[in-house]
């Protein structure tokens, strides 16, 4: 006779039985968005406030006299305090702890998966104080204020690891201990940030690309610079003769003759008598003017516009007189002259070959 046995489930809470399974879904997921959301921000702060760390600003471990001393850390007395006691302790690795909390930001809010997290949480404590050591032998300038960038914390711990490697008879201590713990570094920080195989092999080539790229172009300055001393340092060597440029001929143009020195030359005012007596040219033509016939009754030819009869012409008495003093205008023959030999020699610079003739009724015209 087979056994029965009974599945025992957990019984559903008031609020899980008032509140439908869409709705519980909804506020489950934005708790979990909320959670990605503040650990990135709170990276992104920590990044930032140790970026634009100032060690004159007041914080918890330097005060200064002044309260009127402007902060020159963006995030004004909180990103001041902040950063000066991660960088006190830890130095620069301080700043992994804002990297790791704003890739953890952005893996929960894409739903990645942050498996065994408490032992994550132990990597990045572990991480830091590692890193720390790393960075102890690295001067800091004078941007901190102890003389290396591992922090107080980082210099106590490198010197007790670097003394106890020198008892053993090791050789370099420094720069094994800090090669060490920077390696260990990389490896635990890199279990910290959850990264995949698929990351860490495109981070790796990323490295390797850059890494590779400054040795070759290292190595290539180095054998240009050999390359270059046994060259010119080589006792056969003889400097080459430089060759003379050669000189082409220049041609000289024609300068071009300006129009304004001519007619300043040559053009004199009209109607000005003291103008009149001026040279001119004596093979322009002066044709004397014909008088036009007159008659002494002007006659209109009529048309037979229509049939039902003519068109009333206007009287001949419409028209005006010429005027008596009518030849009083006419300009003088010496000026007309001038005017003609201007107008000759700016034909000629066209290349324009003709011949003038002058007719003194006309005032602006000349014919050629």
């Amino acid at each position: 006779m087979a056994r029965k046995y009974k599945i025992k489930t957990k019984k559903k809470g008031i609020l899980a039985r008032i509140i439908p399974e869409p709705m519980q879904a909804f506020v489950a997921r934005r708790i979990i968005d909320s959670t990605g959301i503040i650990l990135g921000l709170m990276g992104v702060f920590i990044i930032i406030a140790i970026a634009t760390y100032s060690h004159n600003d007041p914080s918890i471990n330097s005060a200064t006299g002044n309260n009127e001393t402007t902060i020159k850390n963006w995030l004004g007395q909180s990103g001041a305090n902040i950063s000066d006691l991660l960088l006190q302790i830890f130095g620069v690795a301080g700043a992994i702890i804002g990297v790791t909390f704003a890739i953890w930001g952005v893996s929960i809010f894409k739903r990645r998966p942050l498996s065994y997290f408490w032992s994550r949480i132990a990597a990045l404590i572990i991480s830091v104080f590692v890193g720390a050591i790393a960075f102890a032998r690295i001067p800091a300038g004078d941007w901190l204020v102890q003389p290396y960038l591992g922090g107080s914390a980082g210099q106590i711990m490198f010197q007790r690891i670097s003394d106890t490697l020198h008892l053993t008879g090791m050789n370099h201590e420094y720069m094994a201990t800090a090669m060490l713990f920077g390696i260990i570094t990389i490896i635990v920080t890199g279990f910290a940030w959850a990264i995949t195989k698929s990351e860490a092999k495109f981070m790796t080539s990323i490295a390797w690309f850059w890494v590779s790229t400054v040795c070759l172009f290292i190595a290539d300055k180095i054998i240009g610079f050999y390359d270059w001393v046994r060259h010119y340092g080589n006792t056969d060597y003889k400097p080459k003769e430089r060759l003379k440029r050669k000189v082409k001929p220049q041609i000289s143009k024609p300068e071009k003759t300006d129009k304004s020195e001519i007619l300043e030359r040559i053009a004199p005012t009209i109607g000005t008598p003291e103008n009149t007596d001026m040279p001119v040219s004596s093979n322009i033509k002066v044709v004397a003017p014909q008088e036009a016939n007159k008659t002494s009754e002007a006659s209109q030819t009529r048309f037979q516009l229509f049939d039902g009869g003519e068109w009333e012409l206007p009287a001949v008495d419409l028209l005006q007189d010429v005027p008596a003093d009518n030849n009083a205008q006419q300009m003088d023959e010496n000026a007309l002259r001038m005017n003609a030999e201007l107008l000759q020699n700016v034909l000629e610079d066209f290349n324009i070959k003709g011949e003038i003739v002058i007719n003194p009724q006309f005032d602006n015209c000349q014919d050629f």
